[in-house]
């Protein structure tokens, strides 16, 4: 679909796009303007509060294993370049639902997760519980080796992105 980039928003920046009855985050790469129209891929923008995959331009001067934040669905993330992308590589993001440690579960019922190698606290990790892929995030006080017990999702559930 094209979109075109409000007035006031610069690159970098996350604005609203509305199609179909349905509302999706899109940032403005490097090199565009208000006024500008965008091509977004439909898949790409369908993500919802369901979850779905989005893809996120590597900035300028970014190189592979270095960082950068994104502004994805409201909300500032930091993702890791991987070593075979660079400067306009397009990253492709889940967007997963999350889980708190210890949360209620409106379902009932929960899931035991192992935290992966490599992370820390505050870092989301993916799993897959019944054949649904969610967002844990590593509370503090844990690393990694711990078992969380995570509640399994209802409604409402938070947004977390994950690189692949």
């Amino acid at each position: 679909i094209d979109v075109t980039i409000p007035a006031g928003v610069r690159p970098g920046q996350t604005f609203i796009a509305r199609f179909d009855g349905k509302e999706c985050d899109i940032k403005v790469p490097a090199g565009y303007a208000p006024g500008d129209i965008l091509t977004v891929e439909l898949d790409d923008a369908a993500a919802t509060s369901k979850g779905g995959t989005l893809l996120v331009e590597v900035p300028p001067g970014v190189r592979p294993g270095e960082t950068f934040v994104a502004e994805i669905q409201g909300t500032s993330q930091e993702l890791r370049v991987p070593e075979d992308c660079g400067p306009g590589s397009m990253l492709r993001v889940d967007v997963l639902k999350t889980v708190k440690p210890g949360g209620e579960s409106e379902s009932g019922m929960y899931a035991e997760v192992r935290i992966p190698e490599g992370l820390r606290p505050g870092q989301i990790f993916k799993t897959v519980v019944n054949n649904e892929a969610l967002g844990v995030e590593v509370p503090e006080g844990c690393w990694p080796g711990t078992v969380l017990s995570i509640p399994l999702p209802g409604e409402g559930l938070s947004m977390q992105v994950v690189t692949r």
